[in-house]
């Protein structure tokens, strides 16, 4: 549920709860979703009472992502407490129409959507081969509580209503990808493969950009990790191209 801080119609900032990142990391988190301010003085007003919020509600983790340019409100988030902990990129692919996926790669693998005890596996990956994200960045979240956010998100994604489609080999889970479809637009929310699978993920993607190609999608967007070269080198061979860059912050209380 939205909630707010609001001085006045110009300057107001909206929160809500992640009750899935606080039974993942033990902890009880919010996240900031939209941040509107006039100047740095009513900024700085709406981080104090949203600190006083937090500490009422015992809240020990405060995540936001903001765009990479606004340096007001990068210095004025550092004077406040938060840390600089993640950069990640908005990646889009326009005219998908357009594009040509045999060229390279072909689009010759099987996908399917997955069975219900196929979720056992799609987790396993999601936590053991899944290196980079917001929470698996910052230093100060041990590794092992970020692997079991991935974990418990694959549960919060079905939850959602979000479709997935799968690679299976020998009955084993390779890739999978976790996605909305829009009209004709789809945002790629999760994936990958098997981190002993690796190579595979070139024809995975270019199967499913088949895919949706064939379903009328013509664009598609996602957000990255910009530390996650492997799949951003990914992205720019199958033609996408960065749309922005977002750069997230955290702070934590002690409690």
């Amino acid at each position: 549920m939205m909630q707010s801080v609001v001085i006045d119609d110009n300057n107001r900032l909206d929160f809500y709860d992640t009750p899935w990142n606080t039974r993942s990391l033990g902890m009880k988190t919010r996240e900031i979703c939209a941040l509107e301010f006039s100047h740095v003085e009513s900024l700085n007003t709406l981080l104090t009472k949203l600190d006083y919020k937090n500490e009422v509600d015992d809240i020990q983790l405060i995540c936001l992502r903001i765009q990479g340019q606004n340096q007001p409100l990068k210095i004025t988030l550092q004077q406040n407490g938060y840390r600089f902990v993640e950069t990640s990129l908005k990646m889009k692919l326009n005219n998908l129409e357009r594009t040509d996926l045999y060229k390279e790669f072909g689009t010759n693998i099987n996908i399917e959507q997955p069975a219900e005890q196929d979720f056992a596996q799609i987790r396993n990956i999601a936590r053991d081969d899944f290196a980079f994200g917001r929470f698996h960045e910052d230093p100060l979240i041990p590794g092992e509580l970020a692997r079991n956010r991935y974990y418990h998100w694959i549960d919060e994604l079905t939850k959602q209503g979000k479709e997935f489609l799968i690679f299976k080999k020998n009955n084993l889970v390779i890739s999978f990808l976790a996605y909305q479809k829009m009209n004709s637009d789809a945002e790629l929310i999760l994936g990958g493969s098997k981190t002993s699978h690796g190579y595979i993920s070139y024809y995975f993607w270019s199967t499913i950009l088949d895919y949706f190609k064939k379903s009328g999608i013509r664009k598609i967007r996602t957000t990255i990790s910009a530390a996650n070269l492997g799949i951003l080198n990914l992205y720019i061979r199958f033609g996408f191209t960065v749309d922005e860059t977002l750069f997230g912050f955290h702070k934590q209380y002690d409690r």
